[in-house]
């Protein structure tokens, strides 16, 4: 099961429609990231790795149409310096003044949320019998035996073929 293409367009559109005003302030990098990390988190229990890089990509192109387009004389190094360095390397950062303060609003990479993969059920696991008695108490009061951390899908697809 991964992300159907439909929220995946709608994502797409999302963030088009939020790189393409002329004005690209605050508001448009909260929404941006309001999207992204929404979208991300509803669809990080499903194998979307390759979606995920896909609207990372996707977010990243509309955003360097964008200061293009903003600063058409300027070089590419300074448009790096400008925005992808103000709040540490690879991230796409606003400087937007509120109420005479300054404040650095950074657009997310959806990549970095993670995906949290549900760890299988036993088959065999019967619930009423003793010899399984650790399995279920393991599985319902430890968090690792429930979930297993953020893998991509290669990783997660090495760790399934190593049991």
């Amino acid at each position: 099961w991964t992300a159907d293409t439909l929220s995946l367009s709608i994502i797409l559109q999302k963030a088009t429609t939020s790189t393409s005003h002329n004005s690209f302030d605050g508001n448009g990098a909260t929404s941006l990231c309001v999207c992204s990390r929404g979208w991300a988190n509803y669809h990080r229990h499903v194998v979307s790795s390759e979606a995920f890089s896909r609207v990372d990509t996707y977010v990243f192109e509309q955003l360097w149409r964008m200061v293009r387009r903003r600063h058409q004389n300027k070089t590419k190094g300074w448009l790096i310096k400008k925005y992808w360095s103000a709040s540490g390397k690879h991230v796409f950062s606003v400087v937007h003044k509120y109420k005479k303060k300054a404040r650095i609003l950074k657009v997310i990479r959806v990549s970095s949320i993670g995906i949290k993969r549900h760890i299988k059920i036993k088959a065999e696991a019967n619930p009423y019998l003793p010899e399984y008695g650790y399995y279920f108490w393991r599985r319902k009061n430890i968090k690792e035996a429930r979930l297993l951390g953020a893998l991509s899908h290669h990783q997660y697809q090495a760790v399934i073929a190593s049991r």
